[in-house]
């Protein structure tokens, strides 16, 4: 497999990763189960903003490209964000989220698309917000969902 290909498959890992955090909830019948997909959504939000703006204001340099987009790295914020939320949400399939997880952040790394540095830090930027999103009484999407 070449570098492009490798690019469109950790792309495509990560799209379906994505989607899976966010349908997965909906597969089930349970209204608390629904609401979790609105915290999940929430936290993928503020991971993406907050991401985002450390781009812009940490233009680093990609080790593959010329561009300067690379600080941290987005892939692994939001998927880390979705399998922490998943994970603590519905414990019997944290194993798979955290696998998905990993196999997402180590394409980065093999790719040269980011370096340790950027990973790192945007798996701690998606830990710590997913645990905030978890710890709070009321969301800004979902209703008062911890009663």
């Amino acid at each position: 497999m070449d570098k492009k290909q490798g690019q469109l498959a950790s792309n495509w890992a990560y799209g379906l990763f994505i989607a899976a955090g966010l349908l997965c909830p909906l597969c089930q019948s349970s209204k608390k189960r629904r609401i979790d997909l609105l915290v999940t959504a929430e936290t993928l939000l503020i991971c993406t903003l907050l991401v985002q703006g450390l781009k812009r204001v940490i233009p680093e340099k990609r080790p593959d490209a010329q561009s300067h987009d690379s600080f941290p790295s987005g892939h692994t914020t939001n998927t880390i964000a979705v399998a922490a939320v998943q994970g603590a949400l519905d414990p019997d399939h944290a194993p798979l989220w955290w696998t998905g997880t990993a196999l997402v952040t180590l394409s980065r790394l093999v790719l040269r698309r980011h370096r340790l540095r950027d990973v790192v830090a945007g798996g701690l930027l998606g830990y710590i917000t997913a645990r905030i999103e978890l710890a709070r009484r009321r969301d800004m999407l979902s209703p008062d969902w911890k009663k």
